[in-house]
């Protein structure tokens, strides 16, 4: 009857011992596999509205001109590569999911796009930022990583004076596989045009 009492908690015993080893293995587990935040996924954001700007769904927009393209030097090939109108149809898209309405060419519109993008460190960048005002700053130290800014405002059009405008600061890689730059770039124009009344 001993014996067989030992045994019983002898298995009790390795069972119990397995089960704690089941559960230590599968939060190792777990925590290896979960993601850990890296310096690409940081961004910082600043948006600015005149109070005179009343934006609803149904508002038209066209672009004032084409993007205005500002790159520093030392930047990787990958990201001079860019596919600048695949970017002015992201900020479409956007746009148009929020119930406004992008019109080409000679139409008259209610708002007009002015946008910007500064690639690294330049005098250049600096002007444009100081020009509208927005100061998005990446703070950290980031060995290797450059910064880039998307800037993006809406004016009356041929004003010169900005309604509503926007920025975004990413750091920039050069190892990217092309998906993953696309995905990063929507959710990047995404935020930036987040606050923008829909």
């Amino acid at each position: 009857m001993v014996t067989m009492e030992r045994t019983v908690l002898n298995i009790i015993k390795s069972l119990c011992l397995l089960v704690v080893t089941i559960f230590i293995i599968g939060c190792t587990t777990n925590q290896s596999t979960m993601k850990q935040p890296n310096s690409l996924s940081k961004t910082s954001s600043i948006s600015v509205a005149n109070s005179d700007i009343t934006l609803k769904p149904g508002n038209s927009f066209k672009w004032r001109r084409d993007i205005i393209w500002i790159e520093g030097e030392n930047l990787p090939d990958s990201v001079r590569n860019v596919d600048r109108n695949a970017l002015s149809r992201l900020i479409e898209q956007q746009m148009t999911s929020k119930g406004y309405r992008i019109v080409a060419g000679q139409q008259e519109s209610d708002y007009e796009i002015i946008a910007a993008v500064i690639l690294g460190d330049s005098e250049q960048g600096k002007a444009i930022e100081e020009l509208a005002r927005l100061y998005p700053e990446l703070g950290g130290n980031t060995v290797n990583l450059e910064k880039g800014t998307l800037m993006f405002g809406i004016a009356y059009p041929g004003s010169r004076r900005l309604l509503w405008r926007s920025a975004i600061q990413a750091f920039i890689a050069d190892d990217i596989a092309l998906a993953d730059q696309q995905k990063r770039l929507q959710q990047i124009v995404a935020s930036l045009l987040s606050n923008l009344p829909d």
